[in-house]
Parts: C-alpha cells; structure tokens; sequence
C-alpha cells in the first residue's frame, strides 16, 4: 500500500505565517490600546488618565477650561470643595445624561484634574496672575506716600510728654564746660531783660539756650512760625542744614520772625531753636 504525499510547507511558507500572526497581533494591540485610552485608561499603567476622562465625559458640558458651555451648563467650573468631595458628587452625579457611569478610580482621576487644572482657588490663581493697577490719591495719601519714600532713618522719637528740653549755656558758646541748665518747658516765653538769668551767672560774654523736640501738625497744610525776640535766634524744622528763620543778630528792638512750612498731619518733625 502506498502512502500518499502530503505537501510540506516551504520556509517561505512558515515566514509568511509569522509575519501574518504577528501583524494580526499588533493590530489586536492598537485596536485594544486606543479602547483603553478612550475609556480614561493607561494601556501599560491601567491607572485612569483624569484628563482623558475629562475630554471624553466632561468637556462636551463645562467646556475644555471648565469656563462653561452655553446652553449645557453656563457657570464656570469653580468652587472650594475639595478632591475627596468632587470625587463623591461626580461619581453619584456625573456624567448628567448617564449618572453613575464615573465613579471609583475614575472620579477620583477626573476629580483630581479637574481641582488642580481649574477648579481651585490655587489653580486660577496660576492662571490668573494678580495685575498691578494704578490708583488715584487723594492730597493727602498723596504727600504721605512721597514722605514716605524720603523718610530718613533717625525720624525723631516723639516722647509722651509735651514741651521741648532746653539746655542752658552761661556763654555764647555752647561748649560742653559751659552748660549750666537742663530742663523740660512746655512753653517758650522769658524776658531776661538787660541783665543775665540767675542759672547763667556773672559774666560779660552773654549766655546761649538751645531748645530741641519736634512738632506734630494736627492736619496737614500751611503752618506759620513765629519768633519774637530781641535776642539772636535760629529756627530749625525738619532741617538741619538750612534754618526756617535766621535772626542771629540781635537788634534789641523785639523783631518778629515769621516763615511758612507745609507740614503732614499726624507725622512728628524735628525743631531746634
């Protein structure tokens, strides 16, 4: 009995098959992968993709931003729950023609994108840089702010008490050997006459008081100075380089001194006399 022939496939054959199966198996796997991706699924990771759940379920009524879609749901996506609560009412609540259909991981996924792309207050604010505007000043915010930008350091320290310390010199000049007197005076009006103060004692070379403190104007605006004296003086406010009233020569003739200083209400300015 003879045996019958049975054809024997060539190695093209078997190389034509392998590649068929493979081609098959790989359009099986981009088939498979594009689902998943579809669905909100990482084909390699199988954790969802909050973004893609998002843009499959969500964007078609809050919009690609969550700003909102005209005649879907018109207010933007905003508020102050956080992830966990998002989670819950989009997995109860959402997508709103099929509820029920996000829920688990994926709401948790869609939650998550949807509090920190948008959602938060954190997340707008990312989007929204705060801008710096221009304001209009009024007068008086508007001299604060210039004093404000040449305040010096040593702005003078404003004691509780009223009155201005004079310190008392038995000579014209101020030298530290010289000084005699020290007090606090809450009002500046003497009249020495012709002859000295009991503390200056004798002597022929006159004799100095000098009066430091500073003032504070109760509102801002124009304030008038006034000196009347028949002795020399020098006034200093808010300068110490360039006197407000210099009358360094006496003329015995009870001149009155006078000068205008624009002053900032509630702000401390330092006097010398």
């Amino acid at each position: 009995m003879k045996t019958p022939l049975v054809p024997q496939p060539t190695r093209w054959q078997h190389s034509t098959r392998r590649i068929l199966a493979c081609i098959a198996l790989l359009l099986l796997s981009l088939d498979f992968t594009s689902f998943a991706n579809a669905a909100g699924f990482s084909f390699f990771s199988r954790k969802p993709d909050g973004p893609a759940i998002y843009k499959q379920q969500c964007v078609k009524c809050h919009g690609p931003a969550g700003q909102g879609v005209k005649g879907k749901y018109n207010d933007p996506l905003v508020g102050d729950w956080s992830v966990e609560k998002l989670t819950r009412y989009i997995a109860k609540t959402m997508p709103e023609d099929k509820p029920g259909s996000c829920t688990g991981p994926n709401a948790d996924a869609v939650a998550r994108y949807i509090h920190d792309t948008f959602y938060s207050r954190e997340a707008r604010a990312k989007l929204q840089p705060a801008r710096v505007e221009l304001v209009r000043l009024t007068n008086r915010q508007h001299l604060l702010a210039v004093a404000d930008l040449f305040r010096v350091a040593d702005e003078p320290k404003v004691s509780p008490g009223k009155g201005l310390a004079v310190v008392g010199y038995k000579s014209r000049n101020t030298r530290r050997e010289d000084k005699a007197l020290e007090r606090n005076d809450t009002k500046i009006e003497f009249d020495f006459g012709k002859g000295r103060p009991e503390w200056a004692g004798e002597g022929t070379n006159g004799f100095a008081l000098n009066w430091t403190g500073s003032v504070i104007a109760d509102e801002s605006g124009d304030y008038e100075f006034v000196v009347k004296t028949a002795n020399g003086i020098r006034l200093w406010v808010n300068n110490d380089d360039q006197p407000l009233i210099d009358g360094s020569v006496s003329s015995f003739k009870g001149l009155e001194h006078t000068a205008t200083l624009k002053l900032i209400g509630g702000r401390a300015y330092p006097l010398r006399l």
